[in-house]
Parts: structure tokens; sequence; C-alpha cells
């Protein structure tokens, strides 16, 4: 009997704990002070965990970059896709803008019918402009970073350049137009059978607003920063070991995370 009664409860147990463990999809191939995976730590850190943090008081969390039918979503755009679950929208937003040539002859989206279109390889834009223009049956040309994609635009090797939040910085100088300008709100997806976990991220959004958000995505933007940078020699051990070195940077004044003084 004893027996019995000790299986029973160590069934009881497991259901328990699994009821309270929950799994978060992270996106793949986004990688930034929102949400990163920590290689030294092995932890998802930035904006989102922040935020999130009182989950794991009350569930074991485990964050997946892909999962069956996990409990949460993390930075949906496109919501169309999931019809299992409830959305929440989020303060993080971010623009994907379709640019060309301004001394060419395009000037809407419709004109880029089979033309060439840049777009950075990991980044966001390309898909989003597949989504809405998927008709206009471009050819795709992949680049490394945004200075090649408008570099590849002054020199007419491509028709247009889609991007992800472009800050025209001279535009008297610039040999840009931007025909689209898309905001995207991203979204936090919650199972709909959760409806109590729905609930509490809803409040921990609420609670984390105004003043509060903008502390969190400061300290977030100096952590990301400062883990990127972890392992770059400071300017001493630099000018110690090379007496003549010559340095490329990005033609993009305030590139974080350097700027010209």
């Amino acid at each position: 009997m004893k027996r019995i009664i000790s299986v029973l409860f160590l069934l009881m147990s497991v259901l328990v704990f699994s009821e309270n463990k929950i799994k978060i999809q992270v996106p793949l191939n986004l990688t930034d002070m929102y949400l990163y995976k920590n290689l030294d730590t092995g932890k998802y850190e930035g904006v989102y965990p922040e935020i999130l943090e009182k989950i794991n008081e009350k569930y074991s969390v485990e964050y997946k970059l892909d999962g069956e039918n996990p409990e949460i979503l993390l930075r949906i755009t496109n919501t169309e896709k999931y019809k299992n679950y409830n959305f929440i929208s989020t303060p993080m937003t971010y623009r994907v803008m379709v640019l060309v040539n301004n001394k060419g002859m395009i000037r809407n989206i419709s004109d880029l019918k089979g033309l060439k279109i840049a777009y950075i390889e990991n980044s966001r834009g390309i898909e989003e402009f597949q989504e809405r223009f998927g008709n206009l049956a471009v050819e795709k040309i992949k680049v490394a970073n945004e200075d090649i994609g408008l570099e590849k635009l002054e020199d007419n090797t491509v028709d247009a350049f889609v991007v992800q939040d472009y800050i025209e910085r001279n535009s008297f100088e610039s040999h840009v137009r931007i025909i689209e300008n898309i905001l995207y709100r991203e979204k936090i997806g919650v199972r709909k059978d959760c409806r109590e976990l729905y609930d509490f991220i809803k409040e921990e959004l609420l609670q984390n607003s105004g003043e509060n958000l903008k502390n969190i995505l400061k300290k977030n933007r100096v952590s990301y920063y400062k883990y990127l940078l972890k392992d770059t020699p400071n300017y001493n051990e630099v000018k110690e070991k090379y007496k003549d070195i010559k340095i490329t940077v990005p033609k993009d004044k305030y590139a974080l995370p350097i700027y010209y003084s």
C-alpha cells in the first residue's frame, strides 16, 4: 500500500511540474539588445527576458529556437501564421524601408516587378517585403551590411534595397529615395489554452511601461554592447602591438558602437 501511495505521489509531482513548465520560442537569426543568448552563461538576456523575469518565479521556463506547440512566442509580427495563439502588443517596434536611387525612374513599389532587390542576410526586411509584395517576383541579392547595400544602390548594381530602420543622415547629399516605410510592432503570442499566463504577461508589460521601460532599454543597450565587445583589445594594447594601423570605418557617422567626434 505504501508503495502504491509513493508511486501516486511521484506521478502527481511530475504532473504538477510539467504543468508549471513552459517553453518560450525565440526567433532564429535575430539577435540584438532585445533578445540574445549569452554564450558565457548559456542564458538568454536582453529586454524581453528582463520584462518577463517574474515568470521564472511561477514557472520553469525554457527558451527554445524551435519547438512543437510552445506556450509563448516572442517577437511576432505576422500573427496570421499562428491561429492557436492570442497576442499581446509590445512597445517594441521596427521599420522596414524600401530604398531606391533618387536619380532613377522608380517611383513606387509596383515599378520593382522583376527587378533586383538587395537585402541584408539574417536581418529583418526581406521576409516582410515578400509577405506584402510577393506578386512582384523580384530577384533577391544578398549583401553583408547596410553600407554595401547602399553602395550597390548608388552604382545601380541593384534597383532597390530593403533594410530595417534606415536613418537618412544627410538628405542634401543622399542618393537615396525611400519609396516604402512600414512600421511593425512586435507581439508576444500566448497559446489559447494558457489564459492565466496570458493575463500574467499582459500585466507585466503594463508594469514595465513608461519610465520603467526606458530604464530597461538603457541598461540592456549598455549590457549588450559590453557583451559584444568584451574580447576587444583596448587602445593601449593595439598601439603597443601595431605602430601604424589602418582602419576602415562605416560611412554612417553614428553606427553603434562607434562614432566620430
